[in-house]
């Protein structure tokens, strides 16, 4: 529950009979006695000075029933209108793709780059290689040469085109088999195979449908 401040008026003999408030004041009398209330619904807020560096509040303390002036001073504080900001200024990280006039923090900036730019990455190491999504350029240069299965993600969830290379020039003997994921082609088969040394190929993706060539 709120608790407002009380106000204490000290009157002479002859004060009226009659007192009037004006806006936000309601004056009562019960008994002889005088009552002063403010009505907070009448102090509406307006705009603060472009100049203004302190502002001041009077506090209500119900403990020892007495008013307190606190002041607070708006100089280490950036205004509104043209701030300029020191530090390491810090603000919410828009989702992916959003283009409106919100700020874009490094974090927003830095998704862009890599979703546009994409990731280059050379496979030395034996297995299977899964395309990630913001893979551009994947060359396949293992160090100890073996067939190598490569796996594409849905087409609806890769960013941009990725080129497959046999950086080590032996998919003559050591097949690349690329295979897309159900229900996804790649120009129209389930699965493409790199079988010459030095071979690459780049694949565009069509969400709902595939990879074309």
């Amino acid at each position: 529950m709120t608790d407002f401040p009380q106000l204490k008026m000290k009157t002479l003999v002859n004060f009226p009979a009659q007192a009037y408030g004006r806006v936000g004041i309601t004056v009562s009398k019960t008994a002889g006695a005088f009552y002063i209330d403010l009505d907070y619904t009448k102090f509406t807020p307006g705009p603060l000075p472009a100049d203004l560096t302190t502002i001041y509040s009077l506090l209500w303390n119900s403990i020892t029933n007495t008013y307190q002036l606190l002041a607070y001073s708006l100089s280490p504080y950036a205004p509104i209108n043209n701030p300029i900001l020191t530090g390491d200024p810090q603000a919410p990280t828009a989702a992916p793709g959003d283009n409106d006039t919100s700020i874009a923090t490094t974090a927003f900036v830095t998704a862009a780059i890599t979703v546009n730019n994409g990731i280059s990455r050379a496979v030395t190491a034996a297995g299977a290689v899964a395309i990630a999504a913001n893979d551009r350029v994947v060359a396949i240069n293992k160090t100890v040469g073996a067939p190598t299965a490569v796996s594409l993600p849905l087409a609806a969830n890769k960013n941009g085109p990725v080129i497959i290379s046999d950086f080590k020039r032996d998919a003559g003997t050591n097949n690349i088999t690329i295979t897309a994921t159900n229900p996804d082609l790649i120009q129209g088969l389930a699965t493409l195979t790199l079988a010459a040394n030095g071979a690459s190929v780049q694949l565009f993706p069509i969400p709902g449908v595939g990879y074309a060539i």
